[in-house]
């Protein structure tokens, strides 16, 4: 029989911050507002840039925000 040791929760050094946008012509706008709004409930800096958009404009923003 083993037995479970828990370890300690993780305590990032840095605010963690995330991007978040819908690709071009995705429906999936309620599901992505609904995990912005989960990740921030964890104390996460989210940067939401909406739908439509595309992958440039997702990784011009990762740089801007970097």
């Amino acid at each position: 029989m083993s037995t479970f040791v828990q370890a300690p929760p993780y305590v990032p050094k840095h605010k963690i911050r995330v991007v978040t946008a819908a690709s071009l012509f995705d429906g999936h706008d309620a599901a992505i507002n609904i995990m912005r709004r989960i990740i921030q409930s964890t104390g996460a800096e989210v940067i939401h840039l909406g739908h439509d958009r595309s992958v440039e404009d997702v990784v011009n923003t990762a740089i801007q925000e970097d």
